[in-house]
């Protein structure tokens, strides 16, 4: 047999996730260059690759595994992995997207809300937002009109925030679980994450989810404090913290990637 010819592997860099390392790259396949994360994990006892439209490709593999066997092992899967790609994309290109416009919808607290847009009478005053039922109503001023988008995030993120706050504080009153700094970023692939500095972040997007999966996601970071891998401890944590989590996590699977625009 003569020698196999590996594809390129154009990048890697590594990053903390948790408790674990991950690497991520970047390899050529046929026509393309693919991105993948190769994440370590303690249940997995062979590997495994996922491809998801929020994820991307993702390789899981158990802890000692020889991170440079990968390339191989995705070469001989490229078809596969080619196929489920493409069909990601091609469902992720169909899907409408939220727009944050007058008459637009957005998700809050798991259900669609509609945007009313209402000009403030002789548009005089601050631009004021409420939330109803059923809709998101934007009493706009006329200084603020090219601002509608922006200002509608800014809304929706300063009520991640206090929620995300308050999820913290309904799931540790005593506050068992010491960080230093709370953040709320525009991430788009993690949901939260606990870094080695004390850091808990999480996703703005949250508050477009279930509360009760908005409180999920809280209690996994909050369980990396102590545990920083995702073993059997740290999944018995969040079971302490959410007894029912599995139900939040199969809503993110399926849903998750719709929480964007």
């Amino acid at each position: 047999m003569g020698a196999v010819l590996l594809p390129a592997v154009v990048t890697l860099t590594k990053h903390q996730r948790g408790g674990c390392v991950e690497e991520s790259a970047v390899i050529r396949l046929g026509d393309r260059d693919v991105e993948y994360r190769i994440v370590r994990s303690h249940r997995s006892s062979r590997v495994r690759l996922k491809v998801g439209p929020a994820t991307g490709l993702v390789v899981v593999v158990p802890v000692a595994f020889n991170a440079q066997r990968v390339p191989e092992i995705l070469a001989g899967e490229k078809d596969w992995i080619l196929k489920h790609v493409r069909r990601v994309e091609a469902v992720e290109a169909a899907r409408p997207r939220i727009a944050l416009c007058d008459g637009g919808q957005v998700m809050f607290g798991g259900r669609p809300l509609t945007i009313q847009v209402h000009p403030r009478p002789g548009g005089l005053g601050p631009t004021v937002i409420t939330r109803s039922d059923d809709a998101i109503h934007v009493a706009l001023a006329r200084t603020d009109t090219a601002r509608l988008e922006e200002l509608l995030l800014e809304w929706l993120q300063g009520h991640a925030r206090s929620a995300i706050h308050a999820a913290i504080l309904d799931l540790d009153p005593d506050r068992q679980f010491r960080f230093d700094r709370l953040c709320i970023r525009d991430q788009r692939t993690r949901w939260g994450s606990c870094s080695s500095r004390g850091e808990l972040s999480f996703s703005w997007r949250l508050i477009m989810a279930p509360p009760e999966v908005l409180r999920y996601v809280v209690a996994h970071e909050l369980a990396h404090i102590r545990e920083r891998s995702h073993s059997r401890r740290f999944w018995s944590l969040v079971g302490q913290l959410v007894p029912d989590y599995d139900a939040a996590k199969r809503w993110l699977r399926t849903h998750g990637a719709h929480l964007e625009f």
